[in-house]
């Protein structure tokens, strides 16, 4: 297992990101790569890398995603 991964693990085990696979409209099934992880606490991504005007979508999917 590589590092990465390791500490997606121990972050998603401790309920600080969540891990959701992706789902294909199209062919009604999961995606077998590719899992979108999303941030409990979206202060917590603000303390982290402070407040910029871009993120606005990934943000607002992650609180909709809440």
């Amino acid at each position: 297992m590589q590092t990465v991964e390791r500490y997606l693990f121990a972050l998603t085990d401790s309920f600080i990101f969540y891990r959701i696979e992706r789902y294909d409209v199209k062919g009604k099934q999961y995606l077998l790569t590719n899992y979108k992880y999303y941030v409990a606490d979206v202060g917590l991504r603000y303390a982290l890398l402070g407040n910029r005007d871009e993120d606005v979508g990934h943000v607002l999917e992650n609180v909709v995603f809440l």
